[in-house]
């Protein structure tokens, strides 16, 4: 039994260090080509590296879109998905046919490699229990979508549990769209915690799976509480766990 917690242990740090030499050498590579390009320009050269990060970042694992046909193709949306481990990241990265901005954490802005990252693809800081700042990053990112930039957010703000149950949904997603008259896009990604269960450092082969459903516009909301509006979106996102 101590033999396989061993080889457990060494065959996480094998994959840990391919996901940190492949992190390194794409924010290299968007560094360098950034720096010979327009700055109008680089955003979109993050982004392309992104999605090659994103590839390596799940080698050795299977993943699988679905739903794709129903993204909107002539505006900017909220794709608002459950949050079941660090994969969900790379994965956006990967299947995402659709250019989009993150609205994540500001702390992470200030992380090695990614943090510079996120800064040059225009993502949006928000610092959790700061009542002025989430409301300036609420602004920041009605204007983005109205400007016809897509947001990915995580309404549970974090990760949920080992068992891919939701926690409760935070309210700047409902908020966001209201502003912005912008339709959100629920996603469903499946697997993820099995993979790499959250708050650990293990990682399992297997399969992870995004499912985009219907969008909800702005019929969905008129005339209900933001609260009723999210248990629906929960709902949407659950049905497909």
């Amino acid at each position: 039994m101590e033999l396989r917690k061993q080889a457990n242990r060494l065959g996480y740090g094998c994959r840990w260090l391919w996901i940190g030499l492949s992190t390194i050498a794409s924010a290299g590579g968007a560094e360098l080509s950034a720096s010979f390009a327009p700055r109008r320009a680089r955003p979109d050269i993050y982004v392309r590296f992104a999605r090659r990060w994103g590839r390596l970042f799940l080698l050795g694992n299977r993943s699988s879109l679905e739903g794709a046909s129903n993204i909107p193709r002539d505006t900017a949306v909220i794709f608002a998905s459950n949050h079941q481990s660090a994969f969900d990241i790379p994965l956006f990265h990967a299947l995402m046919p659709a250019t989009f901005r993150w609205v994540s954490k500001r702390a992470f802005f200030s992380w090695p490699f990614i943090g510079r990252a996120l800064r040059n693809m225009q993502a949006i800081g928000v610092v959790p229990g700061s009542r002025s700042e989430i409301r300036g990053a609420w602004q920041e990112a009605v204007e983005a979508l109205k400007s016809g930039h897509s947001l990915v957010i995580f309404p549970e703000g974090t990760w949920g549990d080992r068992e891919g149950r939701m926690l409760p949904f935070q309210k700047g997603v409902i908020r966001i769209a209201r502003e912005a008259n912008v339709p959100v896009v629920p996603v469903t990604i499946v697997g993820s915690n099995r993979v790499n269960p959250p708050r650990t450092k293990e990682i399992h082969p297997g399969e992870i799976r995004m499912m985009v459903h219907p969008p909800m516009g702005p019929d969905t909301w008129d005339g209900i509480s933001d609260e009723a509006w999210l248990e629906k979106l929960r709902s949407t996102i659950a049905s497909a766990l």
